[in-house]
């Protein structure tokens, strides 16, 4: 026991110095985002997409939900034969396969948008953090709002000094491995 509490507190201690000759800085990048004029454009492009999405794929609903009331009908009164009917239930089954589609295809639009509006903002935020860390000497800056690390000095990989000391050999790169 006397032993196990000898290194817990040469770790303390290790981990102390450590943490005292590291500058470490945090920030809540969601707050950040939420307060830049740019986004709430975004939000408002990114909205009004989505918006145009949604009424086309309503107008396709409705239609077809007109088209099949209409069917019900004629099907329930008799004025169809089986063959008809059946024709009938394939069409709305590719129709109903349409809108599946469209509706895949409108939230692949907005991601990809969300993507393409949002991507030169965070790029944006990033190049501020890093400037700010290399002006101030931060080592570290961490997120606060989702526990991300967003910067870190550039370090050395030890790696390969710890593959020597465990004794792992570098295996030779097979060919096509690049």
């Amino acid at each position: 026991m006397k032993k196990i509490s000898i290194i817990l507190f040469a770790i303390a201690l290790n981990y102390a110095g450590f943490a005292q000759s590291q500058k470490m800085g945090h920030l809540n990048s969601g707050n950040l985002l939420s307060m830049l004029p740019d986004i709430k454009e975004a939000d408002a492009a990114l909205n009004r997409i989505q918006d145009s999405l949604e009424m086309e794929e309503q107008t396709l609903v409705a239609t077809f939900e007109e088209e099949y009331r209409e069917f019900v009908q004629l099907a329930n009164a008799g004025e169809l034969t089986k063959i008809q009917i059946q024709n009938k239930q394939a069409e709305f089954q590719e129709k109903e396969q349409e809108i599946l589609d469209m509706r895949k295809r409108a939230q692949l639009k907005i991601i990809e948008k969300r993507q393409e509006v949002m991507n030169p903002i965070l790029e944006r935020l990033q190049d501020a953090i890093d400037e700010i860390a290399k002006e101030n000497g931060f080592h570290y800056i961490f997120d606060v709002g989702s526990g991300s690390l967003l910067f870190a000095n550039e370090t050395v990989d030890i790696e390969p000094l710890v593959k020597k000391k465990l004794g792992i050999k570098d295996e030779p790169e097979a060919e096509g491995d690049n």
